[in-house]
């Protein structure tokens, strides 16, 4: 009799574990009901494998919601029960660690942006029984490497993992995760929208003759494409060296991501089109032809190092966020009147636009962005503040460059940040006396910039001002210098001196940051200096010839001269103290030892008078 009770017990207990397990499982769901039947709407639980049950409450569930499991990132894995007919809209949009999914065969449709950015879903299995896809399924699943579909399906297909209508005359869904060069069958008339969105591996596609049709967005976000190839016998589309226009070329279509470097549109097109360069992030400079009219809605969106944009007289539109978040953009050169704008064209860009004097249109502001006026005809971008010139950019041919004391008979006294910034055609500057400031990163990265003259009226250098300079091998700072920023050196990797005229100045951290060979060298008399000046050797900065070196060595003339080590020094030398005209006869790098001149010319002359010079 015990022993029957306690079967009875144990047959109760496991009875009311599968009469709750039910209860817990639908306490996991957020549902309304319709007509008998139950919609999830959103998903609370703990993540992980998750099985979405077939009834709640008794009724069957048809439906996944919209945005029912959106951004669920605990979510590992997903059995969808048979039953359920539609996945909606952005029902998994944002589960980036959800890595499989079963489809059941009752499945009939699934909604846009179903499983956008399931960024961990490997292969997806479409069963026979959906009937329709929307658009962006799959966008931003960056390991999805294969979609198959059940071969009885009716409407859909695949071909090597990629997705297509039965017939395959509609290209839907390219892999994300598929690398390499891809030629679109000759069968496929129409590209869906975002067909090889964020396809980060994708380097080269080729379109047939076939295709009549593309959506939006079509390869949004590929940040390895190369070259866009469109067979020359397509009557719509065409390229110019791997760039897709329309046929006419009146319109460019798509500038491929992966490119690098400088563009310029070609003089036929009318209209960039919306996001045609949207997250080119090699693109630096952009010249727009005279020829185009609309520059489209988003159109150089998240160019994050665009630095420059040269725009002709016929822009007449610039749609909403063309040039949103470009947070490398310094100026944007107009050569005609002022277009009109859409929303926010410049939002989280910030650079200075630029117009030519004498057109119309232009205020102290355009696009909530401020404005100066450019001259084509010289290489100095500026603005005007209170009667002073402040240099902004520069678009000269580059080699060696003289910055003007005066512009427009106002004395230039500010080089503004990033005036010069990443200018590689650059190999000398001369900055003239007057100038007072050099702006955070005003040089920085002008990578052959070999040599730069700093004038006695400089008081201070900004953070990061000739950061990069990698050509740079010494730098004579003025006595007027009260201070330098942070880094303003830094990673100059040939620089060996740093020759300092007047007393220690104010510094930022690290101001010669990863300069291994850097040696600091000051005057003697002037105040502030220790053996270290930001972490790098300082010495004193001198050198003489020796008293009593003077006479003949070898049937020459010569002296001794002796100074700091690793300090440049040139011999010179003039036939008339009353007009000098000063030849350099030897340049020679100071050991620490004496260094032994000599003159074997010095018979040709009926005198001959000699000096030492040093940075």
């Amino acid at each position: 009799m015990r022993k029957a009770l306690r079967l009875l017990r144990v047959r109760l207990a496991v009875l009311t574990m599968v009469l709750a397990l039910p209860a817990a499982v639908e306490a996991q769901f957020d549902y309304t009901t319709n007509q008998g039947t139950v919609t999830i709407t959103k998903y609370t639980g703990p993540g992980g494998a998750v099985t979405i049950p077939s009834t709640i409450i008794g009724l069957p569930v048809i439906t996944i919601g919209e945005g029912a499991f959106w951004s669920c990132t605990s979510l590992a894995s997903v059995v969808i029960s048979d039953g359920v007919a539609d996945i909606a809209s952005s029902a998994f949009d944002g589960c980036e660690s959800l890595t499989s999914v079963t489809i059941p065969s009752s499945v009939t449709n699934i909604g846009d942006d179903a499983f956008s950015g399931c960024s961990s879903l490997t292969k997806v299995a479409i069963p026979a029984s959906v009937t329709s896809i929307g658009s962006y399924v799959f966008s931003d699943c960056s390991s999805l490497a294969e979609i198959t579909v059940d071969p009885v399906n009716p409407l859909y297909g695949s071909v090597n993992g990629v997705l297509f209508n039965k017939s395959r005359s509609t290209l839907i869904q390219y892999p994300p995760a598929e690398a390499g060069s891809y030629m679109i069958p000759g069968s496929v008339t129409t590209i869906e929208n975002g067909a090889f969105i964020s396809c980060m591996g994708l380097t080269s596609v080729t379109i047939p003759s076939s295709v009549t049709n593309m959506g939006g967005e079509t390869f949004f976000g590929c940040p390895n494409l190369a070259t866009i190839t469109v067979d020359e016998l397509n009557r719509f589309y065409s390229d110019v060296d791997g760039v897709l226009f329309d046929k006419s070329q009146s319109t460019l279509i798509e500038y491929p991501g992966g490119r690098v470097g400088s563009y310029t549109i070609p003089d036929n097109v009318i209209t960039i089109g919306s996001d045609a360069f949207y997250f080119c992030e090699g693109l630096t400079n952009v010249t727009i032809a005279n020829s185009v009219a609309v520059i489209g809605e988003g159109a150089f969106q998240r160019c994050n190092n665009l630095s420059t944009v040269m725009i002709g007289s016929s822009v007449t539109n610039i749609e909403s966020n063309a040039f949103t978040s470009c947070v490398s953009l310094i100026g944007i050169y107009f050569a005609g009147n002022a277009p009109s704008l859409g929303t926010d064209p410049f939002f989280f860009s910030g650079p200075i636009i630029y117009y030519v004097a004498g057109t119309k249109g232009w205020g102290s502001t355009f696009g909530g962005v401020s404005t100066a006026v450019w001259n084509p005809e010289l290489p100095f971008n500026y603005t005007i503040n209170n009667g002073r010139i402040i240099i902004t950019g520069y678009t000269g041919p580059g080699g060696v460059v003289t910055i003007p004391a005066v512009l427009s008979g106002l004395p230039v006294t500010t080089i503004a940040s990033y005036a010069f910034f990443g200018c590689t055609n650059v190999t000398n500057v001369i900055i003239p006396k007057g100038v007072i400031d050099i702006g955070d990163s005003a040089f920085s990265l002008c990578s052959n910039l070999a040599s730069v003259m700093i004038p006695n009226s400089v008081q201070q250098i900004g953070e990061y001002a000739f950061s990069g300079c990698a050509s740079l091998t010494s730098v004579t700072i003025p006595a007027s210098v009260r201070g330098i920023g942070g880094s303003a050196f830094g990673s100059c990797a040939a620089l060996t001196g740093a020759y300092f005229e007047g007393n220690a100045p104010t510094n930022g951290s690290h101001v010669f940051v990863s300069d291994c060979n850097v040696t600091v060298y000051y005057l003697p008399g002037t105040f502030g200096w220790g053996p270290l000046f930001v972490n790098r050797p300082a010495v004193i900065w001198n050198a003489q010839v020796q008293p009593g070196s003077f006479g003949l060595r070898s049937n020459q003339f010569g002296f001794s001269i002796t100074g700091s080590s690793n300090l440049d020094v040139v011999i010179e030398a003039s036939t008339n103290l009353g007009d000098p005209n000063w030849s350099p006869l030897q340049t020679i790098t100071l050991s620490g030892t004496a260094f032994n001149f000599t003159d074997p010319y010095w018979t040709n002359y009926q005198s001959r008078f000699y000096r030492v010079t040093w940075p």
